[in-house]
């Protein structure tokens, strides 16, 4: 089973990374077959794959992918690197890690900053009356995840 941890979406485009969780690797083995052989995967027509791959094909489909590249990210010699090879296999390393370092902070603050728009959909000079607060309150409770009732009492707070 493997675990989608990242997704970056272009702007219109619905995320799946929830569905991408606990996949069965037998979806992808392929990809590792050809990634064994220095090998990425291209799919310019998700169509094409469909006889061949039907598991991978099915799960491309229901995402609306049409196309796609999959490459991993790999450094030839890694297991026994040529001695003098050494400097340019840890600066490889310290760009990738930087970059993927970069990436999560990202990540890290866009979902920040949609958590926090979520809980200021009230104007500071908006009266609305208490019933409707308390549903909007509700609603902000349920999109965090929290398991909670909101009371009159809560608005206040």
């Amino acid at each position: 089973m493997t675990n989608n941890t990242y997704e970056w979406c272009s702007e219109g485009i619905q995320p799946e990374i929830d569905f991408l969780q606990g996949v069965d690797m037998d979806i992808i083995d392929w990809w590792y077959k050809a990634f064994d052989k220095k090998e990425n995967v291209i799919i310019q027509d998700v169509e094409t794959i469909k006889k061949d791959h039907a598991y991978t094909y099915n799960t491309l489909k229901v995402q609306n992918v049409t196309r796609l590249v999959v490459c991993p990210i790999r450094y030839k010699d890694v297991d026994n690197p040529l001695i003098d090879n050494h400097s340019s296999l840890t600066t490889f390393f310290d760009m990738i890690a930087t970059l993927v370092v970069s990436f999560l902070k990202i990540r890290n603050s866009q979902n920040k900053s949609k958590q926090e728009a979520k809980l200021s959909v009230f104007p500071k000079q908006m009266f609305i009356s208490k019933s409707k607060a308390k549903s909007e309150l509700q609603r902000i409770y349920d999109d965090l995840g929290i398991q909670k009732t909101a009371k009159a009492a809560d608005l206040a707070k």
